[in-house]
């Protein structure tokens, strides 16, 4: 692992700590969020490898499945489980925004899917996957845009998210006195 695998787990831990993770759900939650954190963050940095031109798309192809396989399954299971705490039962998902969003993310993440068997069959082939990797990696980028909505989203029936104001504090010529 050495220490650029401890600082990266000690970052990843961070992140997971900040907003939705942070605010409710102990460290169980805070670990799901860091294992979805961590997962993105394995499977955008392998296909920016993939797009970095390796010698062999073949060698790649063979060494990032493994890791894509593990980032897919850390995505799935800590996604669902963040899901179902942040936006309650599946069936309930359509009932809010933050559900709906939820919902897109989940149908861009099944595309990005798509993309990336694709981008695996081709990878056994000599010619570079070029169009093939640009989808996948455009399709990655736009889960990470969604994130950002659902991250400044309030996720239903958590304490002190329904209604958000701004409070203006009045300076002392104000006073009505």
């Amino acid at each position: 692992m050495g220490v650029t695998g401890l600082a990266t787990g000690l970052t990843v831990w961070g992140i997971a700590g900040q907003g939705h993770g942070a605010e409710h759900g102990g460290v169980g939650l805070r670990l799901a969020h860091a294992l979805h954190v961590g997962g993105m963050g394995l499977w955008v940095g392998g296909v920016g490898r993939l797009v970095g031109r390796p010698r062999s798309w073949t060698a790649a192809g063979r060494a990032f499945t493994p890791v894509a396989l593990l980032s897919v399954a850390a995505l799935a299971l800590s996604g669902l489980w963040m899901g179902l705490e942040h936006a309650g039962p599946l069936a309930q998902w359509t009932a809010t925004g933050y559900g709906r969003l939820l919902l897109v993310k989940l149908a861009v993440f099944a595309a990005v899917l798509l993309a990336a068997a694709r981008v695996r069959r081709l990878l056994t082939r000599p010619a570079a996957p070029w169009a093939a990797l640009g989808l996948e990696l455009g399709r990655l980028l736009l889960v990470l845009g969604i994130r950002a909505g659902l991250a400044n989203s309030a996720p239903p029936g958590h304490s002190g998210h329904e209604e958000m104001t701004l409070t203006v504090p009045r300076s002392r010529g104000d006073d009505a006195s």
